[in-house]
């Protein structure tokens, strides 16, 4: 995925639509790695994260279902998952480990 992929903002479109949630302002592209891509949109249910993990991480996109399925309490409920084309949807899972460890976000 590239970071100007519409396609991928028109999956994200759909899958909001299937769920009932509505995108509310602009998709940014905060992450663009060798290893994969975030997308990030507000919504009308808070903010969501389209990942687009890259081939030797691609892995991760059916773990997420399959993680949600064996210990739902520990993980984020997948809000799609296409397995083909190796994108993800999820929900805001709050600040990032990065920014906790960088101390940018105080954990209390």
């Amino acid at each position: 995925m590239t970071a100007t992929d519409d396609r991928a903002v028109v999956w994200l479109d759909e899958q909001l639509t299937a769920g009932g949630i509505e995108r509310t302002g602009a998709v940014e592209v905060p992450r663009v790695r060798p290893w994969g891509t975030v997308m990030r949109a507000p919504t009308t249910r808070g903010t969501v994260w389209l990942k687009a993990p890259g081939p030797t991480t691609a892995f991760e996109v059916p773990l997420y279902a399959l993680l949600e399925r064996v210990v739902p309490e520990h993980v984020l409920k997948p809000i799609a998952v296409d397995v083909d084309r190796g994108w993800v949807l999820l929900p805001d899972g709050g600040p990032t480990l990065a920014d906790r460890v960088t101390g940018k976000v105080r954990v209390e």
